[in-house]
C-alpha cells in the first residue's frame, strides 16, 4: 500500500482490507484489556466442522467430544450450558477443517449485539454460531467493536480442559445433561467408562455435556468445584441452594439434601425436566483418574472424612501395603 493525498480515489484489494481489519481488531483488544496495542491472542488449534452449516468468521461452536483422524469436531450448541467452546478464526463449511481458539481474548459475534454490555457473560445459543448473553456463560465481554462483534475474554472452562467418558451398558443418554455413573476408566487412556446410574445417592458420576450412544466417547464434567447444566427429573420443585443427588435407574437428578451438586441457577425446562446449572460440591468425595508406573490408567476416588477415625484390619484389603 503507497500513501495517498486527501481527495484521491483509492481501490483497495480485499486482501489488503481484511489484512488493516485483522490489525485493528488486534490493536482494540490489546488496548480493551489494558495491553500496549500489540496482539496477544493465543495461537489457534485444528478443529473439523461437523455441523450442516458454514462457521462464520468469529462464530462460536462446541467441541462434540468426538473426534476425526485426530481433530476434534465441533457443532452448534444443543445445551444452553456449553462451556467447551471454541472461536473460529475464518469461515469453513461443513466438514472442513478450520483453526480456532479455546482460550484467551478474541472478538465474538453475539446475536443480540445492542442488548450486551461491557462486563457481561456470555456463552453459546442453542442452533446458532452466534454467542448470546448468559450469567453462567465462560467469556465474558471486554469491549464491543461493529455489530455483531464484542471482545470477549475466556474466563471459565478452556475449551479441550476437562475429562471424558466412554458410555457402555445396555442405554444411550438422551441430552446434555444427564448423569452417568463411572465404571471405571480405559485401561490405555485417561477415559472413563460409564453407564446409566445403578445406585441412588452414588458420588462416582459425571455430568454429560451432549447426548451419547452406547460405545461413543463425549465431553462430562466431574471435579469438585466445576459448574454445569444438569437436567433434574420434573419441572418444579426446585430453588437456587437446593442440593441434588444422582437416582438409581435414571439419568436425572433430584432433590437430595445430602447429594452432591448445589444449585446455582435455574435455566429452563426442556421436555418434561428441569435445567439446574449446579457447582458439585462433592460432598461424598471426588474421582480422579491416576496413571500408574506401568503406563496404565485407573479410577481413583478420594473422600474426605470430617473427624472420622477408621482403621483397616489385616486380611480386608489384601495386597494393600499403604493408605494415605
Amino acid at each position: 500500500m503507497k500513501p495517498v493525498s486527501p481527495g484521491q480515489k483509492i481501490r483497495i484489494a480485499a486482501s489488503d482490507w481484511n489484512s488493516m481489519q485483522e490489525a485493528a481488531d488486534a490493536f482494540r483488544m490489546s488496548k480493551l484489556s489494558g495491553g500496549s496495542g500489540r496482539p496477544t491472542a493465543s495461537p489457534p488449534e485444528r478443529f473439523r466442522n461437523d455441523g450442516a452449516t458454514a462457521i462464520p468468521r468469529y462464530g462460536v461452536g462446541c467441541v462434540s467430544g468426538a473426534a476425526y483422524q485426530g481433530v476434534n469436531l465441533v457443532q452448534q450448541a444443543t445445551d444452553s450450558g456449553s462451556s467447551r467452546l471454541v472461536i473460529a478464526s475464518a469461515p469453513c463449511s461443513p466438514g472442513k477443517l478450520f483453526e480456532g481458539w479455546t482460550e484467551g481474548l478474541h472478538p465474538v459475534r453475539v446475536s443480540n449485539w445492542a442488548g450486551v454490555s461491557i462486563g457481561d457473560r456470555i456463552g453459546a445459543q442453542v442452533g446458532s454460531w452466534d454467542a448470546v448473553a448468559d450469567a453462567q456463560g465462560p467469556m465474558m465481554v471486554t469491549g464491543k467493536l461493529a455489530t455483531p462483534l464484542v471482545v470477549a475474554l475466556f474466563v471459565g472452562q478452556a475449551g479441550l480442559v476437562g475429562p471424558q467418558i466412554t458410555l457402555a451398558g445396555l442405554y444411550a443418554a438422551p441430552a446434555a445433561g444427564c448423569i452417568a455413573e463411572i465404571t471405571g476408566c480405559e485401561s490405555d487412556r485417561p477415559v472413563f467408562m460409564g453407564t446409566r446410574p445403578t445406585r441412588t445417592g452414588l458420588t462416582n458420576f459425571v455430568i454429560l455435556t451432549s447426548a451419547l450412544s452406547v460405545g461413543a466417547t463425549g465431553n462430562c464434567v466431574s471435579d469438585i468445584g466445576a459448574e454445569a447444566t444438569v437436567l433434574a427429573a420434573g419441572t418444579t420443585g426446585y430453588a437456587v441452594g437446593d442440593s441434588l443427588g444422582v437416582v438409581k435407574d435414571s439419568w436425572y437428578a433430584t432433590a437430595n439434601r445430602l447429594g452432591s451438586m448445589e444449585i446455582i441457577g435455574l435455566v429452563g425446562v426442556v421436555t418434561g425436566n428441569t435445567q439446574c446449572r449446579v457447582r458439585i460440591t462433592g460432598k461424598r468425595g471426588d474421582n480422579k483418574i491416576v496413571k500408574l508406573s506401568d503406563g496404565s490408567f485407573v479410577v481413583v476416588e478420594s473422600i474426605e472424612f470430617d473427624e472420622t477415625v477408621f482403621s483397616v484390619a489385616a486380611g480386608d484389603a489384601p495386597g494393600l501395603t499403604e493408605i494415605s
